[in-house]
């Protein structure tokens, strides 16, 4: 039974991400790396206080491991209406507080402010599948509404550019993560300089 996507393209597809949930169960699919090799990070950019939301859990167990630890303002969000379900059957028990919401990243519908921190462990990299205006547009929304859901404003006047041969190296994925863990940590602290406006 193979699990892997037929294109790139795949990983957009809700109907993709509901086959592949179904096809595998309550075994937890970790990209780039379990809470255990990862917490060192976390914990240095998030405070137990803050309020979470988790973008495209998939069915990773660091949603439950952030809130065994002591994070438990958490709101773990996936496109995939069959992962939802598992993951709000699986920790119903065991995290109570925790929230698990099925919505799509470029349209969510929390209020300004709602969060003090968006963590994405693999959700841009797997939604980045090629350099399409339609991908481009999708991704800047995302993140523009990360930014809202922040409480910042959306960067008006920056544009997402065509990723280049180093979106692919797979390898660089955790100091992506740690870059991506540091930017939407504060939106005020997210402000580019004239010079740097200028170089994009």
């Amino acid at each position: 039974m193979s699990l892997l996507p037929k294109t790139f393209q795949d990983f957009t597809s809700k109907h993709y991400w509901n086959s592949f949930f179904s096809k595998r169960g309550e075994k937890a699919f970790e990209w780039y790396g379990e809470y255990t090799e990862l917490c060192g990070l976390l914990h240095k950019y998030m405070r137990p206080t803050d309020a979470i939301l988790v973008a495209g859990c998939g069915n990773s167990t660091l949603s439950a491991d952030l809130y065994r630890v002591g994070y438990s303002q958490i709101t773990s969000v996936d496109n995939s209406e069959v992962v939802i379900r598992q993951m709000r059957d699986k920790y119903k028990q065991q995290c109570p507080k925790m929230e698990w919401l099925k919505m799509d990243l470029s349209a969510m519908d929390f209020e300004d402010g709602s969060f003090s921190c968006v963590l994405d462990k693999a959700a841009l990299d797997a939604l980045m599948t090629d350099a399409s205006l339609p991908v481009i547009e999708f991704i800047d929304k995302y993140l523009n509404l990360s930014l809202i859901v922040l409480g910042g404003q959306p960067l008006r006047g920056i544009r997402m550019l065509r990723p280049g041969a180093l979106h692919r190296a797979r390898w660089m994925a955790k100091i992506i993560y740690a870059i991506k863990i540091y930017l939407f940590r504060d939106p005020e602290q997210f402000r580019l300089t004239a010079g740097e406006k200028s170089g994009i």
